[in-house]
């Protein structure tokens, strides 16, 4: 035969060509069983070919990369690059299920993973728990000597929540120890090195008599000082083991305090 197709190289006769329809035949059928309409090329080859050998739709097999490509009429790309692959790949848009499940999902461990069924009921759980107080039994301590205090832990409760404390506490004192006292907290709050910081209030009583008492951090510490609430100008007055000592001598003394504060 004189001449061949630009695509598949099929060869057919011309004008000029002597009459042998079986050897034409046969010559076709030959180029057809080694070009099938999926041609499978290597990479150089699909590079080397020419303009006319690569007309819109043509697809082969790229046998050095082991992909399906299809021409656009100039150049081949792979025909799964626009397709959800099997494994791996990165999607570009929503994925819309048409009321359809998620099946099979693997379970989260890390931020930033799809969440099972299952994980996410244990996290509703967890969502309930934050809501949970939490009993603790605190240990009245002065700059001193310590007073003599019995916890009451069923009134002394707190509950945390991310960094954020929140709770009360009571209990009684029947030896006012010495010096300024220390009022303690249930979780380590966050440094107080630059300024103190009022989180909650203090009272104390003893036979009717009370008295009311800023809560705040002492610097850099994990307790507080109670200061007494007063004037503008008025002289700070800290609660010590004098002035405990003066509700101690009216009978069954109660220290009861709350306190909101953000922990280290």
């Amino acid at each position: 035969m004189a001449d061949t197709t630009d695509v598949l190289a099929l060869p057919y006769p011309e004008g000029a060509d002597a009459n042998d329809v079986p050897a034409d035949m046969q010559a076709l059928a030959e180029r057809l069983d080694e070009a099938p309409g999926i041609e499978s090329l290597t990479s150089a080859e699909i590079s080397g070919l020419a303009a006319g050998e690569k007309p819109a739709g043509r697809v082969v097999y790229n046998s050095t990369t082991s992909k399906l490509q299809v021409s656009n009429g100039s150049t081949f790309a792979n025909i799964d690059a626009a397709a959800l692959l099997l494994a791996g790949g990165t999607m570009a848009g929503n994925i819309a299920m048409g009321s359809n499940k998620v099946t099979g999902l693997a379970a989260a461990t890390t931020n930033g993973d799809a969440v099972r069924y299952e994980q996410l009921a244990a996290t509703d759980a967890s969502v309930a728990a934050l809501g949970t107080w939490t009993a603790w039994t605190p240990t009245l301590t002065a700059s001193s000597s310590n007073p003599t205090a019995s916890n009451v832990t069923a009134e002394s409760r707190y509950m945390q929540i991310g960094k954020t404390v929140i709770g009360k506490a009571q209990m009684t004192v029947s030896a006012a120890g010495s010096g300024n006292y220390r009022i303690p907290l249930p979780v380590t709050p966050r440094s107080t090195a630059v300024y103190a910081r009022r989180i909650g209030m203090l009272q104390i009583d003893a036979a009717g008599q009370v008295g009311h008492y800023w809560l705040e951090q002492a610097y850099g510490a994990s307790y507080c000082n109670a200061m007494q609430i007063s004037g503008i100008n008025s002289p700070v007055t800290f609660l010590s083991s004098s002035i405990a000592s003066t509700f101690i001598g009216l009978g069954t003394t109660t220290l009861s305090w709350d306190f909101t504060y953000e922990a280290t």
